[in-house]
């Protein structure tokens, strides 16, 4: 099995939080793999961020401010 990620450790990443755009470093990734029905597995990637450690989901942080803007 693969698993690509959107993002790397270290790398800038843009995320909305509480109605404003936050600018941040990866600092950790976390990866769950669920067996789904089937024969399909469902992966959850989560990205720690910063100093406070905020837990952001994949689908809600992005490489630019410009993604970013593009999902609202």
């Amino acid at each position: 099995m693969d698993i690509k990620t959107k993002l790397n450790i270290e790398d800038k990443c843009f995320f909305m939080q509480e109605n404003k755009v936050v600018t941040d470093n990866v600092t950790n990734i976390k990866v769950f793999i669920n067996r789904g029905g089937g024969l399909k597995n469902e992966t959850n990637i989560i990205y720690v961020v910063g100093a406070s450690h905020s837990e952001i989901r994949e689908e809600n942080i992005f490489p630019s401010k410009e993604e970013l803007l593009k999902s609202l």
